[in-house]
């Protein structure tokens, strides 16, 4: 497939969100230093982020976010929902890649 037929077929399938990006470090309730691409779902009629987060020393936590269009008026938890387990030697730096997998076998999800 050519590489212009391969674009117009992602423009097809994919539209950008001209408010991108959706959510900022400035939109945080608490400081941080930066925020990355999240893991996201819709549970119950929202949108539901699990947002990878670094805070001030350079160390990633997840924070949940949620908004009833997944574009607007998102609710942020005001402290991070998943942090680093300082025992664990993977997570020394952080967690990172935050990713939303529905198990059957566990029933219903309960972000917090």
């Amino acid at each position: 497939m050519s590489a212009s037929r391969k674009s117009q077929d992602s423009q097809t399938l994919f539209s950008r969100y001209a408010g991108n990006p959706i959510l900022t470090r400035d939109h945080w309730p608490y400081e941080v230093n930066s925020v990355f691409n999240p893991g996201a779902v819709e549970v119950d009629g929202q949108t539901l982020l699990l947002v990878r987060v670094e805070d001030m020393r350079g160390f990633s936590h997840f924070t949940v976010a949620r908004s009833a269009d997944g574009f607007t008026d998102w609710q942020i938890n005001a402290q991070p929902s998943f942090t680093p387990d300082p025992a664990h030697d993977e997570e020394h730096w952080g967690v990172e890649d935050p990713r939303i997998v529905w198990l059957e076998d566990y029933g219903q999800f309960h972000p917090t």
